[in-house]
């Protein structure tokens, strides 16, 4: 299996979108995950007719993880050095961040390694 995330930035690079088609193309039993979040670029490599890869595999979109989902995800990340956090402040958290994975779990990395046994508040610095 090959995975490139972020494969929209590959159009930045002159011909590399046709080389990349090109190699793809002979890879007959191996499977290729794509995958990018700037939509107008992804757009303009895969859904126009004229698109260097038009009509290349299927699309797939994934949807916001939901709140309470994440919410486990975040207290499974917190029980490490028991913090906590309440679904209430978690949603403020991940609204305050856009709902932006990225920087949602890069704040809980920094919160698990600076708190030790605290529960995680609006108040929290």
């Amino acid at each position: 299996m090959i995975v490139l995330d972020e494969f929209q930035d590959v159009s930045f690079i002159p011909q590399a979108l046709g080389l990349f088609r090109n190699s793809f193309q002979s890879f007959k039993n191996i499977p290729i995950i794509l995958m990018g979040s700037k939509k107008q670029l992804l757009s303009d490599i895969f859904a126009k007719p004229s698109a260097p890869f038009a009509e290349f595999g299927i699309d797939i979109e994934f949807g916001d993880i939901s709140y309470e989902e994440y919410w486990k995800y975040i207290q499974e990340r917190f029980s490490q050095n028991e913090l906590k956090i309440s679904l209430q402040v978690a949603i403020l958290w991940q609204d305050l961040l856009f709902r932006n994975s990225e920087a949602i779990n890069r704040l809980g990395a920094y919160l698990v390694e600076h708190f030790q046994k605290t529960e995680i508040t609006e108040k929290t610095n």
